[in-house]
């Protein structure tokens, strides 16, 4: 770990000691074990969040929209697009990395697989895709045979594990693919869906992110809590939209709930009240220093093993 980080590190186990003592105590973090662990996560969370938003202010290589390229990344061709005025190729490929995820060891394969059309010309480019919603559903299945043979090692990413490519599924990829576009497509284009929220929530940040968060859920198959949250998070990052999280939206969460119970409680399954746990979670971040992207990220990461720090990834 560089000086920098191991610094930033001491003083959030400080931060965390200095809450504990604030809250009643907050009887997760009493041990300076759990300070430190505690301390690791967020310092893998910030690293996760400063990362893209490096990348996002950087030249970006064409190649890394060229899903036939070993180059290929969703989040950097996105900057590319955006770059260029292409918004709305710059959400659409913004949401096919988030929706297939970047496998541990497969990195963005089958994020490539798709997006490419197995390399048959033309792309799942936003514009081919918004022109027929359901053009998805109807290749994959033609492509059954291959999208589904363990042979071709094609896997989501962690936060996506329980996704399915297999058409004959409920709620496959390819419906999910229709219900964005179709979202989409009810406001016009992305610019336009982001200026109607806009308009509507006002300026504020976090308010603009909920109306995003909002209607995502309410309209995309299959993005509840958790992948509403990680995309609406990332267009911020990347500078698509003017969003923030204000909150955890820790309301259906899983992991972040029982690390807020943890950290409050030493009690993943205590089940704390959404909204109490909403205000501490608040009050925690700003104690830290920290965005709520980062708190959820970290406390999720840290109820996973609170004593002994392990690498996780998203």
């Amino acid at each position: 770990m560089s000086g920098k980080f191991r610094n930033r590190m001491q003083d959030f186990e400080r931060r965390i000691a200095n809450f504990q003592y604030r809250n009643s105590p907050a009887l997760g973090v009493q041990t300076p074990a759990r300070q430190h662990t505690l301390a690791r996560q967020i310092i893998d969370s910030l690293r996760r969040t400063d990362f893209v938003k490096t990348i996002s202010r950087m030249p970006v290589s064409a190649q890394r929209c060229d899903p036939g390229s070993r180059l290929f990344d969703p989040l950097k061709a996105s900057i590319h697009y955006r770059n260029r005025g292409l918004f709305d190729e710059a959400h659409w490929i913004t949401f096919l990395g988030t929706h297939f995820g970047k496998h541990e060891s497969q990195g963005w394969n089958l994020a490539a697989k798709v997006y490419g059309g197995l390399q048959n010309r033309p792309f799942w480019t936003w514009s081919r895709a918004s022109q027929d919603p359901d053009g998805i559903t109807n290749w994959l299945h033609a492509n059954r045979g291959y999208f589904l043979d363990p042979q071709n090692n094609l896997k989501f990413s962690n936060h996506r594990k329980y996704e399915a490519l297999d058409t004959q599924s409920q709620n496959h990829t390819g419906e999910v693919a229709a219900s964005y576009i179709r979202w989409v497509l009810q406001h016009g284009d992305h610019r336009t869906l982001i200026n109607n929220i806009q308009a509507e929530a006002g300026q504020n940040p976090h308010a603009v992110f909920d109306g995003i968060y909002s209607e995502m859920k309410k309209n995309v198959v299959r993005f509840g809590r958790l992948g509403a949250f990680d995309h609406v998070c990332m267009i911020g990052k990347l500078d698509l939209a003017p969003v923030e999280p204000g909150s955890a939206y820790i309301g259906t969460a899983t992991g972040p709930r029982r690390g807020a119970d943890l950290l409050l409680l030493n009690d993943v399954d205590a089940k704390t009240p959404a909204r109490e746990l909403e205000r501490a979670l608040i009050d925690f971040g700003q104690q830290m220093g920290i965005g709520m992207q980062e708190v959820e990220d970290s406390l999720c990461n840290w109820q996973k093993s609170p004593d002994d720090y392990r690498f996780f990834r998203r």
